[in-house]
């Protein structure tokens, strides 16, 4: 059986949107939201939405800076409800939190809005290999033996990363303690995640793209990105 032959378990997806966008809006120009950047004739958020919807049952776009222009873009696309950050400035883990809390979905994956190459086939590929480790996979059941699953290509993990949503009030928790850590550290936020998700039981799922690690933080980054996508 196919992973598109597969019948998947319901899965809402969180994507955060709401980020500062400083290095890519060059200097003395109106600032736009990150999200809101074209590519390829769409915007960078509705790329990542029309993806994640093609697996996942509803999209929650969580907004923050550049708030009401984002969540004009994510009401015009189909299954999303919109989720408002107020502490944006706290980090893109803060949006993560704030979209998770309103997920109902048993799981849900995590994609962030500046990773426009997240194909389907890589969200049917995480979840192939969590449904894989389960005694309940004929049920379409994940495994309840780990709380986290994200894609890895070689050796370096990725996005769309699939979280529990049991997970959630321990991840609050642990949210509070690691920003103080990080604080003290003088920590990039990619390591907060790190620390956020350092004693869960996670599993890697192998995959044959490095788009899982594809954002888009600068112009010539996006610029790179036209070019991909140029006819």
């Amino acid at each position: 059986m196919t992973d598109c032959e597969r019948t998947f378990p319901a899965v809402d997806c969180v994507i955060p949107a709401g980020g500062l966008s400083q290095r890519m809006n060059p200097a003395h120009s109106r600032p736009v939201p990150k999200a809101l950047f074209s590519l390829g004739g769409r915007t960078l958020l509705a790329r990542v939405v029309e993806q994640a919807r093609e697996v996942c049952s509803r999209c929650f776009v969580v907004t923050g800076w550049g708030a009401d222009e984002v969540a004009r873009e994510a009401a015009s696309l189909a299954g999303v409800t919109v989720v408002h950050n107020p502490d944006f400035a706290l980090g893109m883990v803060s949006s993560i939190l704030a979209g998770a809390r309103q997920v109902r979905s048993e799981w849900f994956f995590v994609a962030p809005a500046d990773m426009p190459f997240l194909s389907p086939a890589v969200y049917r590929a995480v979840l192939s290999g969590a449904l894989a480790g389960s005694d309940e996979m004929s049920r379409g059941e994940i495994s309840r033996g780990e709380d986290v699953f994200f894609p890895l290509n070689q050796g370096k993990r990725g996005h769309p990363v699939l979280i529990r949503r049991a997970l959630l009030p321990e991840l609050e928790t642990a949210f509070e303690r690691a920003r103080e850590e990080s604080r003290s550290r003088g920590s990039r936020e990619e390591i907060l995640l790190k620390m956020l998700l350092r004693d869960r039981s996670c599993r890697g799922v192998p995959v044959v793209t490095d788009d899982i690690r594809v954002d888009l933080d600068t112009p010539e980054e996006l610029a790179r990105a036209q070019e991909r996508c140029a006819p």
